[in-house]
Parts: C-alpha cells; sequence; structure tokens
C-alpha cells in the first residue's frame, strides 16, 4: 500500500526527513564549530598551560576527519543511514563526556581525534545522502535549508554555556557534559526512529517523481574507479580545496575588526554584531545559493563566488564605515555558505549517485588537507605588515580559483550523465 503521506500535499514525508536532517547535522556541528571557543581559556587556565597547547586538539580533530574520511564514506555507502549517524552521534557525545572528566592535556588530543572522526557524518553524509534519497526536485535548496541553521545553534547555545562554564572555576565540565547530553538526546531518537533511509523503506514515493530523470537513479553515474581516472574528479578536488581556504577566512573576521582598536574605536567596538551579520549571512546565503542552484550549478557558482568578493571587497575598503562593513560581512557570510551548499552538489551532478558518498568522501579530503593548516596560515599572514589586506586578495584569489575549477568539472560530466 503507498504511503497516504505521498498524495497529500504538504504532508510528504520528505518534510520530515529535513527536519531530521536540520536536527541531525546543525546541533552537533553549532556546537562543535560555534561554541567550542568558549571552552578554551577557561580549559587552559585549569591545566595550567598555554591556550595553543590545549587547542592544538582542534588540529588534531580536523587530522582525525582528514585520515578516517575515506572510510566513513565506504561505511556510509555500506550501511544504514540510521545506524551509521547513531553511531557517530554516540561517539560524539562520548568524546564530549570524556573532556568533562578529564583532567590531563594528552586526554583532550585523545578525546579531538574521537571528536573529528566522530563528526564526518554529520558534516559530509547525512544532509547529501537523505536528501538525494527523498528528493527528486530542488534538491539544492532544501540541501541548503537543512544546512542553514548551524550558525543559529551557535548562537542559541553560546550564552548558556557561557553562563555554566563561568559559574564555576570548573563549570566547563558542566559545559562539556550538557554538550554531550543535547548531542545524545537530539540525534539518537531521531536517527533511529524518525529517519527512513529511503522512501521505499516507508512505501513512499521521493518528492517529486512525476518530475525524475536520469541524474536521480542510483544506478546511474561513476563508480569511484572510473571518477578517480578523470579530470573532473581532480577540478573538484581543486575546488573543495581552494573554497576551503577561502572560507577559513571566516575566523577572522572579529580580528579584523579588533585590529582598529586604535585608529577606529568605534569600529572595534562593533566586532561582536560584524559577527553576528556575518552569521545571518551565512544562513541566507545558504538558502538563496540552494535555490540557485536548482535553475544551474554554473550560475549559483558563479554567484557564491560574486557575493564572496565582494563582501571581501567592502569589509577591505571600507573597514572604517559601518554600513559598508556591515554589508560586507553580510555579503561575506552568504560567499561562505557557497562551500557548505555548492560541496555536495557538485559531485552528485557530474558523477551521479552510483558511488556518491565514496567519490564524495575522496573529494573532500582537499578541504580536509587545507582546515588541518588554513587556520595556522592565516594566522601568520594577518600578523604580516599590512597582512589583512593580503589576506583579502589571498582570499578572493582561492574564491576566483575554485569557481574556475567547479565550472571546468561542469564541463566535463562523467559520459552517462550528459
Amino acid at each position: 500500500m503507498r504511503d497516504r503521506s505521498d498524495q497529500s500535499p504538504g504532508l510528504h514525508y520528505a518534510y520530515l526527513i529535513v527536519i531530521c536532517c536540520i536536527v541531525i547535522t546543525n546541533i552537533p556541528l553549532g556546537l562543535l564549530y560555534g561554541c567550542s571557543g568558549l571552552f578554551f581559556t577557561p580549559v587552559a587556565d585549569y591545566l595550567g598551560v598555554p591556550t595553543a597547547s590545549f587547542t592544538l586538539y582542534f588540529s588534531i580533530s580536523n587530522l582525525s576527519i582528514l585520515v578516517a574520511l575515506p572510510l566513513i564514506g565506504k561505511i556510509v555507502n555500506r550501511f544504514d543511514i540510521r545506524i551509521v549517524t547513531a553511531l557517530s552521534s554516540a561517539v560524539l557525545a562520548a568524546s564530549y563526556l570524556g573532556m568533562s572528566l578529564s583532567s590531563r592535556l594528552w586526554q583532550f588530543y585523545i578525546c579531538g581525534a574521537f571528536m573529528g572522526a566522530s563528526a564526518i557524518p554529520h558534516l559530509y553524509f547525512v544532509v547529501p545522502t537523505l536528501i538525494n534519497a527523498w528528493f527528486r526536485e530542488r534538491k539544492a535548496f532544501f540541501t541548503g535549508l537543512s544546512l542553514s541553521f548551524m550558525g543559529v545553534a551557535g548562537l542559541v547555545f553560546s550564552p548558556i554555556l557561557s553562563s555554566i562554564i563561568s559559574s564555576d572555576a570548573e563549570g566547563w565540565r558542566t559545559g562539556y557534559a550538557l554538550v554531550a547530553a543535547t548531542i545524545l538526546l537530539a540525534t539518537v531518537p531521531l536517527s533511529l526512529f524518525v529517519v527512513k533511509p529511503t522512501p521505499a523503506s516507508c512505501n513512499a514515493e521521493p518528492f517529486g517523481t512525476d518530475h525524475g530523470s536520469a541524474e536521480s537513479d542510483g544506478n546511474a553515474g561513476a563508480r569511484l574507479s572510473e571518477a578517480l581516472h578523470c579530470t573532473s574528479f581532480w577540478g573538484l578536488f581543486a575546488f573543495n580545496s581552494f573554497i576551503m581556504a577561502g572560507s577559513t577566512i571566516m575566523q577572522f573576521i572579529p580580528s579584523y575588526t579588533q585590529s582598529f582598536a586604535e585608529t577606529a574605536p568605534s569600529v572595534a567596538a562593533l566586532t561582536g554584531a560584524v559577527t553576528s551579520v556575518a552569521l545571518l549571512g551565512q544562513t541566507i546565503g545558504m538558502l538563496l545559493l540552494g535555490a540557485v542552484c536548482d535553475r544551474s550549478l554554473r550560475l549559483g557558482t558563479g554567484l557564491g563566488f560574486v557575493l564572496g568578493s565582494c563582501g571581501m571587497l567592502l569589509m577591505w575598503f571600507f573597514a572604517g564605515h559601518p554600513a559598508p562593513l556591515f554589508i560586507g560581512a553580510f555579503f561575506f557570510g552568504c560567499g561562505y555558505a557557497y562551500a557548505s551548499v555548492v560541496n555536495p552538489l557538485l559531485p552528485r551532478a557530474i558523477f551521479g549517485l552510483r558511488d556518491y558518498n565514496a567519490i564524495y568522501a575522496r573529494i573532500s579530503m582537499g578541504g580536509a588537507i587545507v582546515s588541518v593548516f588554513a587556520s595556522v596560515l592565516w594566522g601568520i599572514i594577518v600578523d604580516l605588515p599590512g597582512g589583512f589586506s593580503l589576506m583579502f586578495t589571498i582570499g578572493i584569489a582561492c574564491f576566483a580559483i575554485a569557481t574556475a575549477a567547479a565550472w571546468f568539472a561542469l564541463a566535463r560530466r562523467w559520459k552517462s550523465l550528459v
């Protein structure tokens, strides 16, 4: 019997899948990337080590992502996404719980390694796997929507965790335990009991089935071994690498505005507001670029380049003026969303769905490699005389090269998809 949710407008089970994607992806990643900085100073003070020594666990986490990414890609390809997601969420929660119980620096490093590996399904596979399975149309929009709340999650939990951490000398332990409980309770029940891996598993049809195409066929496309020998694969690898390098500039927007403390104190005082506007741009950019990419991936990548580059130019040339600075931060936030939205869409459009997860995992290694070193390299650059100008110049070049690489790959789609 056909699922009645497939018959009723507005009640298709695919919409519930989107809600699951939003929660399962944005809460863990929002806590991981939006709130980790709250713990740096208090934990380093407790351990009696420099902050840089403690934050090395984050580099270990990124290195763990790089090493484990191909293996996790194969696991996602082979096993039920519900089980993979539930297990990864449990391990991520256990990593945070381990940090709440740790008293030695090496213990945090071990937890960081498990944290990175367990975050991989949330970072790379949950959204594209489920959206590809459940939607025949508007895939790019729903991909963007599913990823658009990461900044919001960080903003919601930051004041709560900040209050807990500052309440006691070891308040950070309670904070880490709360993060662990939140990830576990928010994601595991949804993964196991609400998520359905495919429409067929609940007698439904994918959203927009009447408008299906050959690309939607899970058996259409290249195998991993075939993709590795295509120039388009290496075009996507380059895209992933350069867009990650340019996007990492987001971490240095607060430092940039604070650099005007002596020459333009009123601008430096706006640091928090500018950062919030950039996060708002990220959220809106996810939706905008998703909608545009549904019409044309070439147009969507071009728009991402324009928004990101214009944002950097405005922040660079009009830093002493609040209005252009805010507009620039907003545009750059939209450009920052460029990577998250387009990255999972390009491999599907170019190579199809047959070995999508394995191919996407290999392509994403480019960005994973860059993420290990990017923050350190940008930190070195901004400490140079005129460093922020050099940062924006290189950032715009990274966006341009990434866009050219994406267009190169799109022009060389797998033969069966042309």
